[in-house]
Order: C-alpha cells, then structure tokens, then sequence
C-alpha cells in the first residue's frame, strides 16, 4: 500500500513539473518561465535525489527542444537543435542544489530564501555564460556590462522564480490537504 501512494505522489509530482516546463510554450514576457521553481520543488519533493535532478532537468530539455526547433528555428538555420544554452543547464543544476540544502523543511520562508537564491545564481552563472559566449571583448568592463544590460531580463527570473515557486509548492501544498495519500507518502 505504502508503494502504491509513493507511486502516486511521484505521478503528481511528475505531472506537475512537466505542466511547468509546457507553460513555456504559451507567449509570456522575456525570462518570464518557470525555470528556477521547476529545479527547487523538484528538489523539495521527489524522494529520491536522482529524481529531483532528471524529472525537472529532462522536461526542460524536452520544452528547450519544442522552443528552438518550432518557435525559434528560424535562429538556428534550418539544423535541428538537441542542446542549447549550457549556462542554463548549469544555472539550474546549482538550483536543484540550492533546493536540497534550503528547501528540507518546506515553509513560505525558505522557499522564498530558495527563489531569491536561485534567482542570484541565474543572473551570475548565465549572463557569465552569455559573456563568455558572445562578447567580443572579453575583460572586466565587457562583463560588467554584460550584466548590467541583464538586469532588466533578470528582474523577470526573480519575478517569475516567486510566482512560479508561490504556485507550484503552494498547489501541492493545497493537494496534500486535500488527498491523503500524498500527505503520508514517504518521501
């Protein structure tokens, strides 16, 4: 019995993570997504570790595939896209770590203190990325601008990591009260 209800709550929360990552294919505001709350509830709730990695890792790859290969194929020039935006990749990564060391005991506060932290890594390690990637010139004034022209976008990260971190744990948090069998599973 105790199997069947962590199956149950691995199937929510599965469900729930991939709906986050295809609300990335619906038009929304730049960096406006869903990115940094995936990697932290992922992180706070799937009961084995490999899973809080891979679940959310793999429906980002899956929904990076539809948006460069559909929405945004005309920047690639016809080559289909397996992989892009590494720093993302990383940024995220640093995120579902920063769930497992912030996000042990789930309350408002420490999955703010988790937002705004991922949020922080997202504007460090990605705009270095976009840096070392694009600028023509690379030293310290080159990448000081590189981040300061980012602030904007980045504003958004911060803005979506709330929203989307509000609603993600906050519906889970509601559908544990509300189902049984996801507030005893053992995680």
């Amino acid at each position: 019995m105790n199997n069947k209800k962590t199956n149950f709550k691995i199937g929510v929360l599965i469900i729930m993570v991939v709906a986050a990552a295809m609300s990335r294919l619906i038009p929304h505001p730049p960096n406006f997504t869903p990115i940094g709350a995936m990697a932290l509830f992922g992180a706070a709730y799937f009961p084995k570790k490999w899973m809080a990695v891979v679940v959310p890792l793999l429906s980002l790859w899956l929904s990076n595939m539809i948006l460069d290969n559909v929405f945004f194929s005309g920047s690639y020039e016809g080559v289909f896209q397996w992989f892009s935006q590494p720093f993302v990749f990383l940024a995220f990564g640093l995120t579902v770590a920063v769930g497992w060391l912030l996000l042990k005991k789930v309350s408002a506060g420490s999955v703010l203190a988790a937002a705004l932290v991922s949020s922080a890594i997202f504007f460090l390690v990605v705009n270095f990325g976009f840096w070392l990637s694009f600028s023509p010139i690379k030293n310290v004034g080159t990448l000081f601008a590189s981040y300061v022209a980012a602030i904007p976008f980045d504003l958004m990260t911060l803005t979506s990591n709330l929203i989307y971190s509000a609603i993600l744990f906050g519906a889970y948090e509601t559908l544990k009260q509300r189902i049984p069998a996801l507030a005893t599973a053992k995680s």
